[in-house]
């Protein structure tokens, strides 16, 4: 052999190579499989009422809310926040 072939050795061995087998699956526990086809697919549950009621500005944002205005004013109530949009972001004219 010579020496310009000699580099290409590894090369060829690595190209004649049998390719490695891919990971065989992992089997699944046979009593967890029945525990998931017998779980019943989940249900909507029925809502009470459908329609809310719409309550007052007045009554959502009270004297006790926290409000930070700028683009959009929010307003902290206890843990809840709520966004204020103005007309103008909405493309609305007053």
């Amino acid at each position: 052999m010579t020496r310009s072939a000699a580099p290409l050795l590894p090369l060829l061995l690595l190209a004649c190579s049998p390719r490695p087998e891919p990971p065989a699956p992992v089997p699944v526990n046979p009593a967890l499989r029945q525990v998931a086809d017998s779980t019943p697919a989940r249900a909507q549950a029925p809502r009470a009422d459908t329609t809310a009621r719409v309550r007052p500005y007045r009554e959502v944002i009270t004297s006790r809310a926290r409000s930070d205005s700028g683009a959009i004013t929010v307003h902290w109530v206890g843990e809840r926040l709520y966004f204020e949009l103005p007309d103008s972001l909405l493309g609305r004219t007053s």
